[in-house]
């Protein structure tokens, strides 16, 4: 309570005072608030991106990246996953490099003089669990040249790749280990 000159409190300062830990995060809804800011730094920095840093296109920006916050509240706790910025910095440099290796190896195989592909199919068991960290791998694993993840049930997959022989349980593994780190899981034993 914030007393005036009169000896009297002041209602408004009273209540705006009452609010100051929520708005620093140090209330109960700090976290949320966080996250939320979070969201709407991430949409306007991906916007400034996408426009080649061109501020006046923030006019559309802004109102688009609060529309992302806004629907974001919507989302169940579930599908909210928390990504470790260690562990995104490290899976960016992973996958492109994956890319790049793989993309090659891809290229070298189909278009060299005698062909070195042995395609099938390998079988596989996830660890990750259920939602967000799963689909990424599912996704980043058919994203890379070479694999294709097809007959997901449960947590037993087949995936198809260029050549058996190249794309081990233990490779995909190492996917599943870097995913993981992204979003700071501990995979289940399959």
């Amino acid at each position: 309570m914030i007393r005036g000159d009169h000896g009297g409190s002041h209602p408004v300062i009273e209540g705006v005072v009452t609010r100051i830990p929520h708005i620093m995060g140090t209330g109960p809804t700090a976290p949320r608030t966080l996250e939320y800011a979070t969201v709407l730094g991430s949409g306007l920095a991906l916007w400034l991106l996408l426009n080649e840093g061109d501020l006046s296109s923030l006019i559309v920006g802004v109102p688009a990246a609060l529309i992302g916050v806004a629907l974001s509240r919507g989302l169940p706790a579930a599908a909210r996953s928390r990504v470790s910025a260690r562990g995104l910095l490290e899976f960016i440099v992973y996958f492109l490099w994956q890319a790049v290796v793989g993309g090659w190896d891809v290229a070298r195989r189909a278009l060299g003089p005698r062909s070195q592909v042995q395609p099938g199919f390998v079988a596989y068991c996830m660890s990750l669990p259920e939602g967000l960290p799963r689909a990424v791998f599912l996704n980043t694993l058919s994203l890379l040249p070479g694999t294709l993840s097809t007959d997901v049930q449960g947590v037993k997959m087949h995936i198809h790749v260029i050549d058996v022989d190249a794309h081990s349980p233990e490779h995909i593994k190492e996917l599943e280990d870097r995913v993981a780190r992204l979003f700071g899981v501990k995979g289940d034993p399959p």
